[in-house]
């Protein structure tokens, strides 16, 4: 696997248009937080691609 080839899979998802491609790129243990508004925040889950 080459570098880059994480990178082109979840592209290749995303063009995909299917939701579920994309879940496939994440790990059930993964987390994004991101900033949402100065008094609060976004985290993303990727078991499921829910909000909390």
């Amino acid at each position: 696997m080459t570098t880059n080839a994480p990178i082109d899979r979840l592209k290749d998802a995303i063009n995909s248009h299917d939701p579920r491609r994309v879940a496939d790129c994440f790990t059930t243990d993964y987390r994004s937080e991101t900033p949402h508004r100065p008094q609060g925040r976004a985290v993303w889950c990727g078991c499921c691609g829910t909000r909390s």
